[in-house]
């Protein structure tokens, strides 16, 4: 008896370690909370769509979530086209209606023509969701990133806030007068510094700016500072 008991357990272990894996992957592509936010997630794109979209048709009452990205996503029809939106962090995105009022703002120009986008040096990047149950308002979201030189001395906390204030400044000067913006962060890497898991390590400041009011250099030089 004792032989079949230890037979069982190896058997049973032997499942949990096969079977276990995709437990765990299940549990992740629903997102969290799981089942809830899969369901809270297609009620507010529905309820998004039928505001903006109302000639779309939801392809189910459930939520996929993407692992890579993050975020959920649903699909719709229109007719004969497939169209499909994105919801995280309470408000929804629409790729269409982002990359039409982009073209509008003439956002890439001015980012470009500001000398806001130069590779391997500094990156800025745009972009707009939108809440429910606010569908006529965009909540504008802005990150600037930017490198310092491997053979320059890693900056004390006290010099790189100044420098990120400096980045983020330029960058929210410009586009404000564009849009008003909700949300900015300012990411700052060192080149050849790692972060705790590999990769490359950030230093990053984020400023919440729910009602578009004005971000000044003290946001950012108060800021609590992330490293990630």
């Amino acid at each position: 008896m004792e032989g079949l008991g230890q037979k069982r357990l190896g058997v049973g272990l032997t499942l949990l370690l096969l079977v276990g894996p995709l437990i765990v992957f299940v549990l992740l592509s629903l997102g969290f909370p799981p089942v809830i936010g899969n369901l809270k997630a297609a009620r507010a794109m529905k309820e998004y769509a039928a505001q903006v979209h109302p000639e779309w048709r939801a392809q189910g009452h459930w939520a996929g979530y993407d692992l890579v990205g993050g975020g959920y996503y649903l699909s719709f029809s229109d007719g004969g086209e497939k169209r499909s939106l994105g919801y995280g962090g309470l408000v929804v995105e629409d790729k269409e209606r982002e990359e039409a009022l982009r073209k509008k703002l003439y956002i890439d120009s001015v980012i470009r023509r500001t000398g806001l986008w130069v590779p391997d040096q500094n990156i800025t990047m745009w972009s707009a969701r939108w809440s429910p149950q606010m569908p006529d308002e965009a909540v504008i979201s802005v990150d600037v990133q930017f490198y310092g030189g491997a053979d320059e001395p890693i900056p004390d906390e006290a010099v790189m806030r100044e420098r990120m204030a400096d980045q983020a400044m330029l960058a929210y000067e410009v586009l404000a007068a564009h849009c008003p913006i909700h949300r900015f962060s300012v990411r700052y890497h060192h080149r050849g510094t790692e972060g705790k898991q590999g990769g490359m390590l950030w230093n990053r400041i984020t400023v919440d700016l729910p009602q578009g009011e004005t971000m000044t250099r003290y946001h950012i030089l108060t800021g609590e500072l992330v490293t990630t």
